[in-house]
């Protein structure tokens, strides 16, 4: 990959401004992934940047010497003595589409993968046009995780709590067949093996989860899951769960969210409206209903 091409037609362009939610969000998150910029984050030790690019459309990393987090200037990034790839982004397909690494190579995207780069697992989810991007050494408590749909910053955390829950791709039916892609003194690699396919990935779907898609289910949050235990009677729990599916009818609990896991117990997502990560758990079945807990985490 040319360095010098995207100084010109990514970091030099005028930065399409995020819209208010995302840019609130991303701000009153704590994270080591710094914002200096609104469209450039960095790891606090000044080795790691990461650039939304808006002009051809994807997410830029690079990792590599130390620079200053307050000198560092986009247009200024060198190729020499960094390890860096950019993830094009295609907003028709809403998917990542190809990884080009440097000025060595470029690969295709089929379906999802994760790899290594620096001090970056990058993981992309192609079923949800996700892409998370978590520190890997250091200490736990502190390595920081972006999280990306399409081109915007939708999540900024640190922690290994946060890291659990919102990197992608962590499908437990996959972890013994689907291995980290590493990219290393300039090669992409499989289990130490140079990869010279065009393409790389694999497509699969989500599990299925009972909560998703959310039609006709009543969300309750833990609030609403206390009091319909304490409702003995039977017609009146059915009137109160009826009531708030109707509310529910008017305004989806899910098309507020991003969904960016999921599995068969629970689905994760973010809420953009209100800056917050939910959790959603099957709850209980009746004949009329199906109930699902939807419950903030605090991070």
């Amino acid at each position: 990959m040319n360095v010098i091409k995207y100084k010109r037609d990514s970091f030099a362009i005028a930065f399409i401004v995020v819209v208010f939610f995302v840019l609130s969000f991303s701000d009153l998150c704590t994270a080591e992934f710094i914002k200096t910029r609104p469209d450039v984050f960095q790891t606090n030790d000044g080795r790691g940047k990461v650039i939304v690019s808006r002009a051809e459309r994807g997410v830029f990393l690079a990792f590599g010497s130390p620079v200053d987090i307050q000198l560092f200037e986009p247009d200024q990034l060198l190729s020499e003595g960094t390890q860096h790839v950019f993830i094009s982004y295609d907003s028709s397909l809403n998917g990542y589409t190809k990884l080009s690494f440097g000025e060595q190579r470029s690969y295709r995207i089929i379906g999802s993968l994760t790899f290594l780069i620096g001090n970056f697992r990058v993981a992309i989810d192609n079923n949800h046009g996700y892409c998370s991007i978590a520190e890997i050494d250091g200490a736990g408590a502190n390595l920081g995780i972006l999280g990306f749909r399409g081109v915007e910053p939708v999540a900024r955390y640190k922690g290994a709590a946060a890291q659990a829950l919102l990197e992608a791709n962590q499908l437990d039916a996959y972890q013994k067949v689907i291995k980290n892609f590493e990219y290393k003194g300039k090669v992409l690699t499989l289990n130490g093996t140079s990869i010279e396919s065009a393409s790389i990935g694999v497509s699969f779907d989500p599990p299925n989860n009972p909560c998703i898609p959310g039609k006709e289910k009543v969300f309750l949050n833990p609030l609403e899951v206390d009091k319909i235990r304490k409702i003995i009677n039977a017609k009146e729990r059915l009137k109160f769960l009826e009531n708030i599916l109707k509310i529910q009818r008017r305004s989806p609990p899910l098309d507020k969210l991003i969904l960016i896991r999921i599995s068969e117990q629970n689905a994760i997502g973010i809420d953009f409206e209100r800056g917050l990560v939910s959790v959603i758990k099957p709850f209980s079945v009746s004949k009329e209903n199906q109930i699902c807990v939807m419950e903030d985490v605090a991070l």
